[in-house]
This record gives structure tokens, sequence and C-alpha cells, in this order.
């Protein structure tokens, strides 16, 4: 009988993972909840992805290691943790105890030792182990029954993973690690040894050893700095290996793992105020019934119902029923995601639960040679009356998509009645996932087919028009039935929450008006756009040249590892922050810091912004132009935020650059049409009018209302002066305040935001609600 899988979880990586992945999320009280909400969302999935029976999460113990006793300055260069990940701790611990999940800590060791410890024991003892981590140190313990998986990036590291990328089996990437260091841990290595250099070495000459003997052939260069540097090379061996040797019990029992425990992380998500996971714990647990499925599957779903349409009575009869119940919901099966650019293949019409039908129009695969499909122009023909009927109620998942297909193709879609996309986000605008498969396992309990499972993936995918008409029938049939089915089931929930007014009055509307901004799109001279960017380009060369010259010699600009060998090792500038991953960082903020120590980090900062200009606008927009309108369409989504702002995306037009004068340059290529003029309008300040209206604050309506600066006047409240005594200062504190507390800003955030401690910016917010009393209870009053 094959033994289960051991997983083991880097816990302290997935706890800085979480961390910097979700920012700026608290209770209602104030206390952040950002790592706390990653690690559980993270657990949740693992859970539900591989279902593991064995299991163990191991953490690093408080205070230093063997490794400190080996080398004062290992992991010197770290800052303590962020003020708001402190309280999150204990939390973060409380949420593992109650997944009951096997935890491990040592005091003395790493989580990396204990890791290594349990993997090469379970390994002996013949069990597969799959070690949940994205730090690359333990490509060293890679084997045959040892693998990698980082969740974040849903990447697998086997043997040929880690040849693939340092060039040499597992057991020989510690003497790279011996040569380049780990600016992460503070091991040394050999200074002016980078990881591409490690490589080339350890490739060539086999090993560290062989390279401490001065082998023929060997450049100078690296010679030299190996003989001059030999006891750092084995000193940092030394600190990069994980222990697999540790003293402590191992046995399979230790990693039983049989499910959590419900009531505890119930409890606990309700008092960190995890909505999302309070409904997804209830999933998990207790999926819903599914009505008339198959009960062998599971599946919400019949698929035998599911019909293939390829005669023209066939589809008068489809037509037909729709009369019947006076409904459809639609899918169109496409060749592209852009609706400006998307031929029809198929489409996916449902008038009743579970009765689907799907007309190909479209499909060319071999196997359907001998399948006559009706052309689509009789087909869309024979819709249009259905389609263009307001008393025809249409439903759908994003029908703005449909909207700009059909519409391109003649058709204007009336009647529109359900958009289970825009239900979903009205009921809950705090979900990460809107698409069509989430909401079904959310609400129907079922798990859909996916795109790739008919197109497969890689060099193996194939487009839609290539998929087979029958497998084609069962994934589009399988939308539209669920959009259906999702309709029955969010409609009442929209009733009950009282919004289905606003649903219908507002929402739904607003859909139709966003297609049509779409398809207008919006002019942009490509001549402009190509001129600039001759102009950055020469700009370009010339801050190159000059970055060279600083450094004394030419490398690849565009290469971290290179651009780290140049600032750390041939500049030697202070090394200050590391990556994820655990390399030196060359970020924007490293740069800028080290601007003050030299002029090439300034240089490099300029060439980036000049070449991201370069690349993601002058180089990239001419290339998104439709070649049949000429103009540039982007998609608008209304799921994008949590607030209700819109987003912007392929291409995201609401992110071209206005704060530099080059970015400034840019604009000046979108025109209008002739005889036209581009408009910008705003409001002043409609969260906050929105806000006095909402919550009835007196102050805040007066200042509205008499004309006042509403800045100065909150800085005025809070700072107890008068508007004339306010300084620049103290309004650009209070317009903060104003806007932070619409959002829901805690004193983490706002203290971040101002530069100020976490007490100071307490203060502020106390200050504010004590002087907008009512704003308090209208926040309340809704969070409630």
């Amino acid at each position: 009988m094959e033994k289960p899988v051991l997983y083991l979880i880097d816990g302290s990586s997935y706890i800085f993972r979480a961390y910097y992945a979700i920012r700026h999320l608290s209770t209602s009280s104030g206390f952040p909840t950002n790592a706390v909400y990653g690690v559980s969302s993270m657990l949740f999935k693992f859970i539900k992805d591989y279902n593991p029976t064995l299991l163990g999460m191991v953490f690093d113990a408080k205070g230093d290691t063997f490794r400190n006793e080996m080398y004062s300055l290992y992991k010197a260069n770290r800052s303590a943790p962020p003020d708001d990940l402190v309280p999150q701790f204990q939390k973060i611990f409380d949420v593992v105890d109650a997944f009951k999940m096997p935890q491990f800590m040592v005091e003395g060791f790493e989580a990396d030792d204990i890791i290594g410890t349990i993997a090469r024991r379970m390994e002996d003892a013949g069990y597969d182990i799959v070690i949940v981590t994205g730090d690359k140190d333990f490509s060293q313990l890679v084997s045959d029954r040892i693998t990698l998986l980082d969740t974040m990036k849903n990447k697998t590291t086997l043997i040929a993973d880690v040849v693939e990328k340092y060039g040499v089996p597992p057991e020989k990437v510690l003497d790279i690690f011996a040569l380049m260091g780990d600016a992460v841990d503070n091991i040394p290595g050999i200074k002016g040894i980078g990881e591409k250099t490690a490589i080339n070495l350890i490739k060539t000459y086999g090993s560290l050893e062989a390279l401490l003997g001065d082998p023929p052939g060997l450049p100078e260069r690296w010679a030299k700095l190996i003989r001059e540097k030999k006891e750092d090379a084995l000193m940092s061996r030394e600190l990069a290996t994980i222990k697999t040797d540790m003293e402590m019990d191992v046995s399979v029992d230790m990693f039983r793992y049989d499910g959590f425990d419900k009531e505890k992380l119930g409890s606990l998500f309700r008092e960190l105020e995890f909505k999302n996971l309070m409904r997804e714990l209830g999933e998990l647990e207790e999926p819903p019934p599914a009505d008339n499925g198959n009960e062998e599957t599971g599946n919400a779903v019949p698929y035998d119902n599911y019909k293939a349409v390829l005669k023209e009575e066939e589809l008068e009869n489809v037509i037909k029923r729709i009369g019947e119940t006076g409904e459809v919901s639609l899918d169109l099966e496409t060749t592209s995601q852009d609706p400006m650019l998307a031929e029809i293949v198929g489409i996916s019409l449902t008038p009743a639960p579970h009765e689907s039908y799907y007309v190909p129009v479209a499909h060319r695969a071999l196997s359907d040679a001998a399948v006559k499909q009706m052309p689509l122009a009789g087909v869309l023909s024979k819709l249009k009356p259905v389609l263009e009927d307001p008393d025809i109620r249409k439903i759908g998942q994003n029908l703005k998509y449909e909207i700009v297909v059909l519409e391109r193709n003649g058709i204007t879609l009336k009647g529109i009645f359900f958009d289970t996309m825009i239900a979903a986000h009205m009921l809950d605008s705090s979900r990460l996932s809107y698409s069509l498969d989430e909401l079904s396992r959310v609400f129907l309990g079922h798990l859909m087919i996916s795109y790739k499972d008919v197109t497969g993936t890689g060099k193996s995918k194939i487009p839609f028009d290539e998929v087979e008409i029958e497998k084609a029938k069962v994934y589009s049939c399988e939308d539209s039935d669920v959009a259906m089915l999702l309709y029955k089931k969010l409609e009442p929930e929209l009733e009950k929450a009282g919004l289905v007014d606003v649903y219908r009055e507002t929402e739904l509307k607003f859909i139709e008006v966003l297609a049509r901004i779409e398809m207008n799109g919006v002019r942009v001279d490509p001549l402009k756009l190509k001129e600039l960017s001759k102009e950055f380009d020469v700009g370009l060369k010339e801050l190159e040249k000059e970055i060279y010259a600083g450094v004394g010699y030419e490398f690849n600009l565009n290469s971290p590892i290179q651009l780290r060998e140049v600032l750390f090792t041939t500049l030697e500038l202070p090394s200050k922050k590391t990556t994820k991953t655990g390399e030196a960082s060359t970020d924007v903020e490293v740069l800028t810091d080290l601007s003050k120590f030299h002029p090439v980090p300034e240089k490099v900062l300029e060439h980036r912004t000049l070449s991201k200009l370069k690349s993601t606008y002058l180089d990239a927009l001419p290339k998104l132009i439709n070649p049949a309108t000429g103009r540039l369409h982007t998609s608008f989504s209304r799921v994008g935020s949590s607030t209700g702002r819109l987003s912007s995306s392929d291409p995201n037009l609401q992110n071209i650059p206005i704060k530099t004068a080059q970015g400034r340059r840019i604009r000046e290529a979108f025109v209008p049409d002739e005889g036209n003029v581009l408009l910008s309008a705003d409001y002043s300040q409609i969260e906050l009018r929105l806000l006095a209206h909402f919550s009835d604050d007196e102050s805040l309506i007066e200042a509205f209302q008499t004309g006042s600066d509403i800045h100065s006047r909150t800085a005025a409240e809070i700072f107890g002066v008068t508007e004339d005594l306010v300084t620049p200062d103290m309004r650009r504190l209070a317009k903060s305040i104003n806007f932070g507390i619409i959002y829901g800003i805690s004193a983490f955030g706002l203290a971040k935001q101002l530069g100020t401690s976490v007490s100071i910016a307490k203060s502020y917010i106390d200050e504010y609600f004590k002087r907008y009393g009512k704003v308090r209870e209208y926040i309340d009053k809704t969070i409630a």
C-alpha cells in the first residue's frame, strides 16, 4: 500500500509572506489582521488543494541559534518585525492551534533544521515529503522523495528544477551558497563573487574543495579572492547547511492530521471579523446540498441534460422555450478575452435551471469535421428578436462582455435582468474573487469544469475553436446553467439585504453605460508615441553612459543579480534590506537611500523610470490599438475594489502618468477626434460630502454649507485652534485623517502614512471621533 505524503510547512516563512502579500487590514477597533488573515487563507487553500493526512507546521524559536555562536553577525542585518505584525503573532498561533496542525519548534535551532531533520528521517522510512516554502535554501534537500512546493507561486521544485536553476545537483548547491553568501541571513560568502559567478565556478570546477585547491585554469581574479577568503567560504557553507541530524524523536504518528476545530476557528474568525473566512469555514466542513445533482460526483448540475443544437428546427424550439420561461441565461464562447476582438465560436442558452443548450458555430476540431454547424449569421438572425426583446429577462456572469461582443455582431442586448458577478459584489465587496467558478463553489457547493480542463495548458493548449463540440457543450452549458442557479440563489439575498432597487436602477443600468464607454474607446496618436519613444531611447543611452562611467565597466542594468554585484560589491554600498527570496534588495526605497552615498543609484532610478515609461506606455500602447477602430479599448471592472471604484485594465487607462514631466508628455498622445475636445470633470470631495450626508454630522454639514476648507476645518477641530492658526502641516494631517477615516484606516496605517508613532496616530483618530461623533456612530452602525 502506497504511503501518504508528508507535508512540512515552513511556518515562519508563511507569516512574513502573508504579511507582505496583504496590507492595511484591521478590525473595526484598529487591531491589525493582515498577516493573520493571510496565513488563515493560505492554510485554508492548502488544505482544500492538497487534502493532507500527514502534516507538520514548523516555526523558528525565539533567540539565538548555534549559528550565532559560530558567527556573531549571523542575521545581524535583520530589522525587528514591523510594529503592526508583532501583535499578530499570538493570533496566528491561535489560528494554527484551531486548525489542529501538529506544530514543531526547538530552542536553539531554526525551522529549516527541524524540517531538514524530519524530512531525512521520514525519507529513510519510505515516505515522500513535500516541503511547503518559498525559501531557496531548501534546494539542498531536494531528492527523489523530497520536493519543494511554493503555494503562492504554484511552483514545485524537483531535482531537475534545481539543476536547471543552479546547473548542479542539490548536493552541490551548498558550494554555490558558500561562494555567493546570503544577504538575507548576513552570510558573507566571498565578497566579489555573485550568484552567476558562483554557479559558473562550481559547474566548471565541480566543488568548493576543488576551487580551494587553486585548480589550473582558474582566472587569477577569482583565484585571488578565493585564496584570501577561504575561511569565509568554508564558514559560509557551514552556516548555510540545513541540519538533518538533530536529536529529536520523529515518528509518523506525530504528523497525523484529521481536520480542524470548526468551533474554535469560527470563534477566532468572528473575533477577527473575517467574514469571508467564516463563509469558507462553512463551505469546507458542510458544503451546501447539490439540488438535483449527481450524487456520485456531488455536482450541482446535471451534465446529461445539456444538448448541442445543430439544426434550425432545434434552435427554433430553444427560442420557443425561452419565450415560455420569459428568461434566459446566456454565455458566449469566443476566440479572445478582449470583446472588441473576440469572434463567436458558440453560444449557450439556459431558459430554466438544469436545461441548457449549446449552439456551436465555428468549431474546427478535426474530430468534428463531419458535424455540420449552423452559420453564425443565420443563428444570430434567429436569436436577434429574443436577445433584443426587453421583456425577456437576460441573466449571466459579467454580461458587459456579451453586450460588447453582440453589439459588434449587430445585436443590442436588451432586458438585462441579473448579472451574478455584480450581485455577488453587492452582497459582499470584500471577496478576493468573483469568478463564476468561485461563486459556484461558495454558493452552490459545486466545483466547475475549468477552462484549462477543455483547452489544456502550456504547449498543449489549444484555442477554444479547436475544442471538440462535445467538450465545449458541457463546459459552456455549465457556465450558463450555473449563472441561472446563482440568479435563483442570489436574488432573494439581495431582497433580504434591501439592495434590489439599487441593483436594478443603478448597477444593472451602469453595465450598459460601461459597455458603451468601452466600445467607444479613446483615440491615441501613434506617431506621437513613436516620436516620444525615440526621444526616451536617446535619454536612456545617455544615462547608461553615465552609469557605466561611474561604475568603471559595463553591465546589464536590467539584471538584478548584476546590479546587486555592482552596488554592494564593486561600489561597496551598504545593504540594508532584502527581498522575500533572501537577496539584497535593489528596490526604489533602497536606491533612494543609497543615492546619499553615490551618484550611480540615482542614475539607476532615473533609468528605471524612463525605461518603464517607454516599455509600459510608449512601446506597448501602439500594439494595443484596435486595428478596426484605430482606438484603445480598455476594460472597466465594477468588482475591482471593495470601495466601488472602477478599475481599468488591458490597458489600464487610469494609470497614465501625471506626476512627472516625462509622464505628462505621454498624456499628450491622447487626443480627441477632430472638432471635439477632451473634458475632465471631478466631484469636489464627494466622499466627504457623502459621509456628511449619511452620518448627518452637524459639524461636517456646516463646513460644506458655509464653504469652509474642510481639511482646515478638521485640523482646527482636532488641534483645538481657530482656522486662521492652522498650519500647512496641520492641514496635511487632517486631510490624511479625513480620507483615511472613510476607508477604515487603522492607527497603524495612519502612523505609517504620517510618519509618526501609533499612539500619536491613535490620538488623532480619537480626537476626530470626539469632534465628529455622528461619523463614529455611522461607521459602527454600518459595520454592525
